[in-house]
């Protein structure tokens, strides 16, 4: 039962990545758009990696 529950949560974090994707290749590489989405990666990745830590 765990293995889906993961198999759903990859599959919702995963979509709307391939979207994100299509919605970049639109937009100028120096874009101040991309760069703020570049910005709020970085913080969103560290806020994952610091709740799999308090999980674990």
């Amino acid at each position: 039962m765990i293995t889906s529950y993961f198999n759903v949560i990859d599959d919702h974090l995963y979509m709307p990545l391939q979207l994100a994707y299509e919605v970049a290749a639109k937009h100028n590489y120096n874009s101040s758009v991309l760069s703020a989405v570049q910005n709020l990666l970085l913080v969103s990745t560290q806020t994952a990696k610091n709740i799999c830590q308090r999980v674990t």
